[in-house]
């Protein structure tokens, strides 16, 4: 909207300079990143499958249609959100799949159940024993957090 405006010379006379000068007032819809992000993520979450977790890092957003404004000062557009989650290895099923297994058969078991976590690391003590205990109080388990993305 235009709230003020003069011109030099005022009226419509030939001149060799014409200056205008207008005041106007712009209305710009706008979102920040951030929130655009957390927007995404709570619409991610909401839909993330129990024993998942997201790896760090932003979601991917892509933009499927540019902005319409509506007659209420909103506007809206599709866009694409996507991010990579990995499997939460559940220690207590672990503990039971390994049961009495050699190393070997236990770590393929592991490495079949969660093959992005890379070869499990499995140490028994004492180390000439063959098998893994067969109480599961008697194994612990660690999961590292290694490098993500």
């Amino acid at each position: 909207a235009t709230e003020q405006e003069s011109f030099i010379p005022a009226e419509a006379v030939p001149a060799d300079v014409v200056e205008a000068t207008l005041r106007v007032e712009f209305r710009i819809l706008v979102i920040t990143a951030s929130d655009l992000e957390d927007l995404a993520a709570a619409v991610l979450d909401a839909g993330l499958e129990p024993g998942y977790e997201p790896v760090a890092g932003e979601a991917g957003i892509e933009f499927l249609t540019p902005p319409e404004p509506d007659e209420a000062g909103a506007a809206s557009w599709e866009m694409a959100v996507s991010r990579t989650v990995r499997a939460v290895p559940d220690p207590d099923s672990l503990v039971f799949a390994v049961l009495g297994k050699t190393p070997e058969a236990a770590a393929r078991r592991v490495e079949a159940s969660f093959p992005q976590a890379g070869p499990p690391e499995i140490v028994i003590t004492p180390a000439w024993w063959p098998w893994l205990p067969l109480l599961p109080v008697q194994i612990e388990i660690e999961i590292a957090q290694g490098e993500s993305g």
